[in-house]
């Protein structure tokens, strides 16, 4: 639906201007855009690097966040025009089949799926083979509407700017491709793009993502609403959790349940032996919260069928869990056997034995005044030895006291 309507939007089209590298500026146009890239509350920026596209505030009046209601008051915006929905998740993939079932009332209308990467079979999910079978099924819709030719797909195509013309809104990609779109729906979730790129790096790692709206079935996939007792911001639904952990628990088959972990600033402080025992874990899950928080229900609902630990990244407070489950995967997936090419670099580290890693150097020896310490270029290895022990209790009482164990504090 459109947030943002105002008295003859539909006549005054976007003009998205473009500064190129070399300062030149280009301008695109288009009728209305469609922001889905992010919550109601706080949608996500159509650029690629996760930073709001050139002309995108300008534009913001003809960019609707969210799933448009295209069989509502939305239609007219929609209906026989030339509909471009960027983003990949099951958000897109909603908005996309909403649009095919449209054209089939509106032949005339259009719709163009950008994705800023080449689409694979891992986008649509598992099909028929899919642990979750709502996921399958939704990737399989969305799949077979691009292959009977409803949709057309334009990938990769990295979002750099928007503009608006007399009556059309251009968008334009890093590479300088352009498509000419009477309305724009972005539904690309920001943190959903962060998780699979840490997915790259673990990738010798069986490492899924499942979004939190994919077990809740009214019309506006709610997941949020307000506490009981008063105050201010919304709680997370339990029904959708509690879905979401049968399908996981049922997905196991024989083998033990994963380690249920939600990130919350009342959890146990995470550290360094926190992420080593759970290295040691077959299996491990996250629940990332959003608003403030989920219903205390589902977590003892979830320790009735999985070992559930409650986990804080330090004494201040995130809008949700998802920069907190990167912190923690990336912790603990780099102790896996063959993530760290060299095993013995984890030997030093700071915290590892309860100190704080010791100074580095390297090349050059003298650089800009500041010369490396000359027992490191003496090629003494008990020394250099020596010398770095210092200088992990050094830093550490310095640094962290706290972590000093008590044979090394120093005399009072």
């Amino acid at each position: 639906m459109d947030r943002v309507p105002s008295r003859g939007r539909e006549q005054r089209p976007f003009e998205i201007s473009l500064t190129q590298s070399d300062g030149s500026v280009e301008r695109v146009l288009a009728s209305a855009v469609i922001d889905a890239s992010g919550t109601w509350s706080a949608p996500n920026p159509a650029g690629a690097n996760g930073i709001p596209a050139l002309g995108e505030k300008e534009c913001a009046a003809r960019i609707a966040s969210g799933i448009p209601d295209v069989f509502g008051k939305a239609r007219k915006h929609y209906a026989g025009k030339r509909i471009v929905v960027i983003g990949s998740g099951h958000s897109a993939m909603d908005s996309i089949l909403n649009l095919v079932r449209l054209k089939k009332e509106e032949p005339v209308t259009e719709i163009i799926w950008a994705m800023r990467s080449q689409p694979t079979d891992k986008t649509f999910g598992g099909g028929a083979d899919d642990q979750l079978a709502n996921r399958g099924a939704l990737g399989g819709r969305a799949k077979a509407a691009i292959s009977a030719g409803a949709v057309s797909v334009e990938a990769p195509f990295r979002v750099q700017g928007f503009g608006l013309t007399e009556n059309a809104i251009e968008i334009t990609d890093e590479a300088g491709r352009k498509i000419i779109a009477d309305e724009v729906i972005v539904l690309a979730e920001l943190a959903g793009v962060v998780l699979e790129a840490l997915q790259e790096e673990v990738s010798r790692r069986r490492f899924e993502i499942h979004g939190r709206r994919e077990h809740a079935h009214d019309r506006h996939r709610t997941v949020d609403d307000s506490p009981y007792g008063g105050g201010a911001g919304m709680v997370m639904r339990p029904e959708p959790w509690g879905e979401a952990l049968d399908t996981l628990v049922g997905s196991a088959s024989d083998a033990a349940p994963p380690r249920l972990l939600v990130p919350t600033p009342s959890g146990m402080p995470f550290t360094q032996a926190m992420a080593r025992d759970l290295a040691a874990e077959p299996w491990l899950a996250f629940a990332c919260g959003r608003y403030e928080g989920i219903d205390e229900r589902v977590m003892e609902y979830a320790a009735q069928r999985m070992p559930v630990t409650l986990v804080s990244l330090g004494d201040y407070v995130l809008n949700g869990g998802e920069v907190a489950v990167l912190a923690i995967v990336e912790a603990v997936a780099r102790l896996l056997p063959g993530v760290i090419g060299n095993a013995e670099s984890l030997v030093e580290e700071s915290h590892e034995d309860g100190l704080l890693e010791y100074p580095v150097y390297t090349k050059p020896a003298s650089w800009r005044g500041l010369d490396v310490p000359d027992v490191l270029l003496s090629g003494h290895h008990g020394a250099i030895a020596a010398w770095r022990q210092g200088q992990r209790v050094e830093r550490t009482a310095t640094r962290r006291p706290d972590l000093l164990p008590p044979d090394l504090l120093p005399p009072d």
